[in-house]
């Protein structure tokens, strides 16, 4: 099964770049975002299985900002390995100071580690070392022109593909296409392990909410396929994934149902301190609630709140076709972004009613947040 390394500029450059830089470093450090989700472990995974077989004399080490030991997809081939900055912040700025590679996936600006975070400038101090060099893999937009300076992520190398529904959709496309550039003789899919297709699968799986949103194409399901065919155990992974859960997810998610509202074609929850620590939260205990408002017949625009921190509460954005959500969560926060169909803002308050306004005030306006490239596809 041939897959095409499209929508990529200049594909045989970035290839041969890619390999170029994987190749002679000795040392690679491999970031993802603050509160990762299932695409942010499964291309981080996915991408340190693969150098780990693809180039053995590499060392690679994987940092996350910040994991949870109790919920955080540990059952993926490789997750204790992990470097967790908030635990071990002494082991990931050691591994950062040896590192002549360092590798963002899955994210487009320095605030996605963590407004403020000191990783954020550990890993800039790292990038103006001589030989130091940065390639970044994502799926997210651009940042806009008005982003902040100190904000933008200067790579040497970057391959952005907004078009794909995830990080690790983007990874087995430069995977298979790498034997194109280097001549290998043997299977294109040789250094894509059981333990690589585990976690790209899931990565796969979950921005697209087991292949039901966020445009999945034709492609998606072939390299999903093939992914299988390489080892992902399929069910195995859904079930551990969206089943398995402890008995407080479920009272949290019937909670949060119970008190949706909506208003035309618009649903949205709220849930504050209060609600979150009644059910023990953890990270990943409301993943996908904002996709499911969506299932409501007539709904169009959903959004989720959660009050991660006190006096700051976390917005997911939904929408199908027919809203802008990069743009209504840039009217929330300016430092709000992500998808057309999925974004996140930030609403700094510590009262649920100041939320609920805002929100309103949203909608008020939402005519001026209509998509005008998809609001009219069915």
């Amino acid at each position: 099964m041939r897959l095409r390394l499209e929508d990529i500029q200049s594909p045989s450059s970035h290839l041969y770049d890619l390999d170029k830089i994987f190749s002679t470093s000795k040392r690679a450090v491999i970031v993802s975002h603050k509160d990762p989700d299932g695409d942010a472990f499964g291309s981080t995974l996915g991408l340190w299985h693969f150098l780990t077989n693809r180039y053995p004399e590499l060392e690679a080490t994987m940092i996350m900002p910040n994991t949870d030991l109790t919920n955080d997809f540990h059952y993926l081939p490789g997750w204790y390995e992990i470097i967790s900055y908030d635990r071990q912040k002494e082991d990931a700025e050691r591994a950062i100071a040896g590192a002549d590679l360092i590798v963002c996936l899955d994210f487009n600006n320095w605030d996605r580690l963590g407004l403020k975070s000191p990783l954020i400038q550990v890993l800039k101090q790292a990038k103006e070392r001589e030989g130091v060099r940065l390639i970044r893999i994502d799926h997210h937009e651009e940042p806009d022109a008005e982003a902040p300076a100190d904000s933008v992520i200067r790579s040497d190398l970057a391959i952005v593909r907004p078009k794909s529904p995830s990080t690790c959709e983007i990874l087995v496309l430069l995977f298979e296409n790498l034997y194109d550039i280097v001549k290998e003789q043997s299977s294109q899919y040789k250094f894509i392990s059981k333990d690589c297709a585990t976690c790209l699968y899931c990565g796969i799986m979950t921005d697209t909410i087991n292949f039901s949103a966020r445009n999945p194409s034709a492609r998606t399901f072939e390299r999903a396929a093939c992914l299988i065919m390489l080892g992902a155990n399929n069910v195995w992974l859904y079930n551990k994934t969206y089943t398995e859960k402890p008995v407080d997810v479920y009272r949290l998610q019937a909670a949060v149902a119970a008190s949706t509202e909506m208003e035309n074609d618009a649903a949205w929850y709220i849930a504050d301190q209060a609600m979150l620590q009644r059910y023990h939260y953890h990270n990943g205990y409301l993943e996908g609630m904002p996709d499911k408002a969506l299932s409501i017949s007539g709904i169009e625009l959903s959004f989720g709140a959660r009050e991660e921190n006190p006096g700051m509460f976390k917005v997911g954005i939904r929408s199908p076709q027919k809203y802008d959500c990069v743009k209504i969560a840039k009217a929330l926060n300016p430092n709000g972004g992500g998808h057309s169909y999925a974004a996140n803002g930030t609403i700094y308050t510590d009262k649920k009613e100041n939320v609920e306004k805002a929100i309103r005030n949203i909608l008020l306006h939402k005519e001026d947040f209509v998509n005008r490239n998809t609001a009219n596809r069915r």
